[in-house]
């Protein structure tokens, strides 16, 4: 299959945790299959699993080496009030330069940018280059709508305000652009030693590319605001076929344990929140055992913060790792950190959710969870007593809600990924047909 008269290359540039990586692939794959080259730039970990899918690699920085070790950073990065400060301010920003040769060196011209939020090195290189450059936006948080604001812990009552008025928003937005200056120094000063004028703010207007936006996430999920860009195209969730996923198998003794007894519960932390210390699986052990059913941990290396008493219960199964494309559908419910991955991946899969969000866009993802009907917020989990969590499995395990995630995941199974971003990239000029 080719997209057209002829075919072009594409980098895409995306940091961050796996739910950034796996959108890039998700592109990059329908990319390669339709006769381009793909490039993905990203942290020098994902090696393995990019090449896996085919694509070419480009390192960036900064790798978990040039970070430190997980229990030191994971706590400050995940921070709901600072962790954004912190992960700009400490590990992007420190390696921007870096990034920004790294690319240089490899486009050439005709090459299409299309880069991720984090990845504030790309559309420098494309402008100095004279590349077409597309953004990428993974959730409706990073909108900064005038007319939608998010839920932010960072901010909590900016969504509140915004029913005075979006001139509220207004406010709070140049406010947010005084504060982030100061963690964005270095993007600026790589801007002036390049000789680029000032431009947009990055996270203010400068998120979405002149030549377009790719919008990642359906309508069902967020509903087209009166001022998002107009060259912004909504396209879905980067939600492949299951069947066409390569080396997408649960684990043969997660299989077992899945085939011997009725669906269980799913307790997970993502990619990126499970390197913190915290008392989310000591809660679900109490929850699972209070309400009497079974349990999947998908709880990262060494399984760690998973009690050892849920180790030796015949009823719960603990798993480093595990596609939730193939094990969201076998769930009775989804307890999750609400990582707009992890939450498009349970609405297509029509499992109830319980949304613990830590911070970032996790708490905005989960409001929209809950106004879709298709779970509950809890974040009262601290002591791990798992009480709260006991109520809301009973809840979500009644079957009020079954009705409504499965109307909302037959939309998402309607909304074709792969044509809608291929109409997108038509659209943006990229592309000549398919």
């Amino acid at each position: 299959m080719t997209s057209g008269k002829s075919s072009r290359r594409f980098i895409l540039a995306t940091l961050g945790s796996l739910g950034d990586l796996h959108p890039a692939i998700a592109m990059g794959r329908l990319l390669l299959a339709a006769g381009h080259e793909v490039v993905v730039a990203t942290h020098v970990d994902y090696r393995e699993r990019v090449e896996r899918a085919g694509l070419t690699f480009l390192p960036q920085r900064p790798s978990l080496a040039d970070v430190g070790p997980e229990e030191e950073w994971a706590a400050k990065a995940n921070d709901p009030r600072h962790g954004a400060e912190f992960i700009m301010g400490k590990i992007i920003m420190p390696f921007i330069e870096d990034n920004y040769r790294a690319l240089k060196d490899i486009v050439r011209e005709g090459d299409v940018v299309i880069f991720q939020l984090l990845a504030f090195a790309a559309p420098l290189v494309a402008e100095i280059r004279g590349l077409t450059a597309i953004s990428c936006i993974l959730q409706p948080a990073t909108m900064m709508s005038r007319h939608d604001p998010p839920t932010l812990d960072a901010l909590p009552i900016l969504r509140p305000a915004g029913r005075l008025g979006p001139w509220t928003q207004d406010l709070f937005h140049t406010a947010g652009r005084v504060v982030s200056n100061r963690f964005l120094r270095p993007y600026f000063d790589l801007r002036k030693k390049l000789g680029l004028a000032p431009g947009p703010h990055p996270l203010f207007g400068g998120q979405h590319a002149s030549a377009g936006s790719l919008l990642l996430f359906p309508e069902v999920f967020a509903t087209r605001q009166a001022d998002w860009p107009e060259r912004a195209r909504t396209v879905g969730f980067p939600l492949l076929p299951r069947e066409n996923a390569k080396s997408l198998e649960l684990s043969p003794g997660l299989v077992e344990f899945l085939e011997r007894g009725p669906p269980p519960a799913v307790f997970t932390l993502g990619s990126a929140i499970v390197w913190m210390d915290t008392k989310f699986f000591a809660a679900a052990l109490a929850a699972v055992r209070d309400v009497g059913i079974r349990a999947v941990f998908v709880a990262g290396e060494k399984l760690r913060s998973v009690p050892e008493a849920a180790l030796s219960d015949p009823n719960i199964h603990a798993s480093t790792y595990e596609p939730y494309s193939e094990l969201f559908p076998r769930a009775a419910v989804v307890a999750h950190q609400c990582g707009i991955g992890t939450t498009s991946e349970a609405l297509r899969a029509a499992v109830p959710q319980l949304a613990v969000p830590f911070a970032h866009d996790q708490p905005d993802n989960a409001r929209r969870v809950a106004e879709l009907g298709c779970g509950v917020v809890e974040r009262r989990f601290a002591g791990g007593d798992g009480r709260h969590f006991a109520r809301a499995l009973r809840t979500l395990t009644g079957g009020a809600f079954n009705a409504r995630c499965a109307a909302v995941s037959a939309e998402l199974r309607k909304d074709d990924f792969s044509k809608n971003f291929f109409a997108a990239l038509r659209s943006f000029g990229v592309v000549d047909g398919r």
